[in-house]
């Protein structure tokens, strides 16, 4: 049995009341043996305050005091100030808020970023500019292209058939193609229906005569920035002769002086000759040495003549068409008496040489095939002129492809703010324009340390080494990208 007894006290003196103002409680019970037992049960809070009552809101955050109350993020007291993990209203010091703290190497806030003086990490960045990669400004090699045409009476038809394809089916599918070309024709001029020998007309846009302008030719030829016309006659059988006499030589109507003063020396040279006879002449040199070409039947024999033509052209002008010692700088491709292929190509260098002829050729040409297959030009029948527009499709699709990409490419600029670092630089090539295999080319301090798959720098211009650009080169659709950091920056 357990009885509760809750006694009060009236008197206002506190007689009678717990220290806390409030009423005591009293538990009753009996234990096991009847007897009763009293305990207290505590008071309650009257709302007063006293000893042993509550002291009401907690006191307000102090910062400073080294205690993290309230708002605080930190408190480290006496410590809170600039530069330290716990600034002084008690916010935390961290990487981003642009002020360097404890194990910060720099803070820039909102500027730190990779390409940046300080990086998301609050580290000093080795590159202001992170890794860049950007192409390469490449641009294919210049061409220079001569057209060399015989101007014997049976070539007429020929002539006609260049006249009207040389425009729509040759230059204007270099210009689509972007090449920077220009054209030197070595032919005597005039309307090739105005006397018994075939002169060449070439009128707008390629030459400077308005369409139509060739039917009665004005008395000179005229020239444009990528057209010139060095008038000399050209008999059936002395091309080679005529082409080495006139190079640098008087033998021009309108006494030019040379028609090889208009080739420029970086181009590829691209010679099409074109006859419906053999090569059979005889030159003198200013050193008093006689010398002579003539072709026949046997491969051998053609061979060591185009060779020889080969040495007299390259010691001419050896800046043009390649020293003796260096690579060949020319390529003749031949529209020629030889008969025609049985799939209707052209005869590539690989070819055996032709003896057969086509239908109104006087002779199948093999000096001028010789001298084809010495410098990787093609061959090509002349006598079926109404396909003349393939001719030279074929032709201008042959030199775009075979127009081979610069080595020297300029060092592009950094970014704007920035310092380009020389010594990070490197070349990346991606054969055939594949973006997930790069080989990447290696730096060295100069050219004399040049071996394969290496380049060097030469004040702003980065030089693929020889075997380097050998290879690329070889790659009609090469990529090359450049890849480079910056110098540092100081942070803030």
């Amino acid at each position: 049995m357990a009885l509760v007894l809750i006694a009060a006290c009236s008197d206002s003196s506190g007689g009678g009341r717990g220290d806390g103002g409030g009423f005591d409680s009293w538990n009753l019970s009996t234990g096991a043996g009847g007897d009763a037992t009293v305990s207290s049960g505590g008071g309650f809070d009257d709302g007063e305050a006293g000893s042993g009552g509550s002291t009401g809101a907690p006191a307000p955050a102090v910062c400073g005091d080294g205690v993290v109350a309230g708002d605080e993020a930190c408190d480290d007291g006496p410590a809170n100030g600039p530069g330290q993990a716990c600034r002084l209203d008690c916010t935390a010091n961290v990487c981003g808020d642009g002020e360097q703290g404890p194990g910060e190497a720099c803070d820039d806030g909102p500027a730190n970023a990779p390409d940046g003086a300080c990086s998301a990490a609050c580290t000093v960045n080795p590159s202001a500019c992170g890794t860049v990669e950007v192409a390469a400004t490449i641009e294919k090699q210049p061409l220079d292209v001569i057209l060399v045409v015989d101007n014997s009476s049976s070539m007429k038809a020929e002539i006609a058939g260049i006249q009207d394809n040389i425009n729509d089916h040759f230059a204007a599918i270099l210009s689509t193609a972007g090449i920077d070309y220009t054209m030197v024709v070595v032919s005597k001029y005039g309307n090739y229906k105005g006397g018994y020998n075939a002169p060449i007309c070439i009128e707008a846009p390629l030459g400077e005569i308005p369409p139509g302008g060739c039917v009665n030719p004005p008395s000179h030829p005229g020239s444009t920035e990528t057209f010139s016309h060095y008038s000399t006659m050209i008999g059936s059988d002395d091309a080679w002769c005529k082409i080495l006499k006139t190079g640098i030589g008087v033998d021009d109507e309108f006494d030019q002086y040379g028609w090889m003063k208009w080739l420029r020396k970086d181009a590829h040279k691209a010679f099409i000759i074109v006859s419906d006879d053999h090569v059979g002449c005889t030159l003198s040199f200013i050193d008093g040495k006689w010398d002579g070409f003539a072709d026949n039947q046997f491969d051998d024999y053609n061979l060591s003549y185009a060779e020889r033509f080969d040495e007299h052209l390259r010691t001419l002008s050896p800046s043009k068409f390649g020293a003796l010692t260096e690579e060949r700088k020319y390529t003749v491709h031949s529209l020629i008496g030889l008969a025609a292929s049985g799939n209707g190509e052209p005869y590539p260098p690989s070819a055996p040489f032709q003896l057969g002829k086509c239908s109104t050729a006087e002779e199948p040409g093999t000096g001028h095939q010789a001298l084809s297959k010495l410098t990787g030009g093609l061959r090509f029948p002349v006598c079926d002129t109404n396909n003349y527009d393939k001719v030279f499709q074929a032709l201008a699709d042959s030199m775009i492809k075979g127009a081979k990409i610069t080595c020297d490419f300029p060092v592009p600029p950094p970014p704007e703010g920035k310092t380009l670092d020389p010594s990070t630089i490197a070349v990346n090539y991606y054969p055939m324009g594949q973006q997930d295999a790069p080989e990447s080319f290696s730096q060295v301090a100069t050219a004399t340390e040049c071996a394969p798959g290496l380049f060097y720098l030469a004040g702003e211009t980065i030089h693929l080494c020889p075997d380097t650009c050998a290879a690329v080169q070889q790659d009609f659709d090469a990529e090359i990208k450049v890849e480079f950091s910056c110098l540092p920056v100081t942070p803030g």
